[in-house]
């Protein structure tokens, strides 16, 4: 969603901007595009402290080893060289990074399928529900009060409801 200006590089590096667009077409474009390393820069401040892991997400969702700023956010989920790589925000820690993975085939292949299996051992539907049981216990055996609903309650519940609808168009 950035647009740098980066005009001073344009005879360096072969740069072009991608307008943002929807998950599933950013699924589909880094599929076409056949992507294989993605990067997630994050400074450790402000607003940034209180975003959440959607790089790591959709980077593994999509098959691609991800380079993450060494931050709280991505240490929370990255174990640096397993499931990601994380580095410091520095000229010299992200090409180290890139570099990294760019000359071992074999590590990025690894490193995605970890975080995949990551995500699916502590993001499953399964693994949130357990975590849940697991953190508040009583939820486990719980039952709802069997309440009793007369006829008319309904009646009456659906009258205020279309009341309400009604006073809307109005």
């Amino acid at each position: 969603a950035v647009h740098p200006d980066l005009h001073e590089l344009d005879e360096a590096l072969d740069i072009h901007y991608v307008p943002h667009m929807g998950f599933d077409d950013f699924l589909k474009y880094i599929s076409e595009q056949h992507f294989d390393i993605g990067l997630a820069p994050l400074d450790d401040q402000g607003f940034s402290k209180f975003k959440y892991i959607n790089k790591f997400i959709e980077y593994t969702r999509a098959g691609v080893a991800g380079i993450y700023s060494d931050c709280e956010l991505y240490k929370s989920v990255i174990v640096s060289g397993e499931n990601g790589i994380l580095c410091d925000n520095s000229v010299e820690g992200w090409v180290n990074a890139i570099g990294k993975l760019i000359k071992n085939d074999e590590l990025k292949i690894q490193i995605a399928s970890n975080a995949q299996k990551y995500v699916r051992n502590h993001m499953s539907k399964e693994a949130v529900i357990q975590l849940l049981v697991d953190s508040i216990p009583e939820l486990e055996n719980y039952k709802a009060p069997n309440a009793e609903i007369k006829e008319y309650m309904l009646l009456l519940i659906r009258f205020q409801y279309y009341l309400f609808r009604v006073r809307g168009w109005f």
